[in-house]
């Protein structure tokens, strides 16, 4: 009785210790795609909140980190223009059930965007939605166009709230440096 109890147990703990050693998965080639973004960016453009109000120049950081072994890079933002200083952060990431390159975010004003990402060559095109704070609803498409060695970018991001389309923003903007911390 005693043997087979060891047995057991030894079967139970080299079956824990190959669990604990299984490979990292490998990252999806949509991923990878989102490789360009990881460092350091400053975009400069013009904005507008809605079809009725101004422009405004607005200048917008991102400092973008693979995290969680590569499978999510998070972006961190700060966004100056017309009102207060905006912070947000977001993650890119890979849905392998719907496969697609997905992304969420979260803004200091209390807004959240859901969207996808499809990449083709050195052009990316987000679409989603945007929950203001005030919970209204916006449908967006962001058209990103990355220069040949990856370290300069422009995007036109086209709005529609209730039946209404507009430019919210045109930018350009180049990378300032690689990030070397993959957490």
């Amino acid at each position: 009785m005693k043997s087979l109890g060891l047995a057991l147990t030894i079967l139970f703990l080299s079956s824990f210790n190959t669990l604990s050693q299984s490979p990292q998965p490998s990252r999806s080639s949509v991923m990878k795609n989102w490789d360009v973004w990881v460092g350091d960016w400053t975009l400069v453009g013009m904005a507008k909140d809605s079809p009725t109000m101004a422009e405004y120049k607005v200048t917008w950081q991102l400092h973008e980190t693979q995290i969680l072994g590569g499978t999510f890079i998070q972006v961190d933002q700060i966004w100056q223009g017309s009102g207060p200083e905006q912070r947000a952060l977001e993650i890119l990431s890979y849905d392998p059930v719907k496969r697609r390159a997905s992304l969420n975010g979260f803004s200091s004003d209390g807004s959240t965007w859901i969207g996808t990402a499809t990449f083709s060559g050195l052009n990316c095109i987000e679409t989603g939605t945007t929950t203001t704070a005030d919970g209204k609803y916006l449908a967006w498409r962001a058209d990103w166009t990355f220069s040949k060695d990856r370290m300069h970018v422009s995007v036109s991001q086209e709005m529609e709230q209730d039946g209404v389309k507009w430019t919210a923003f045109t930018a350009r903007g180049s990378k300032v440096q690689e990030s070397i911390a993959k957490h």
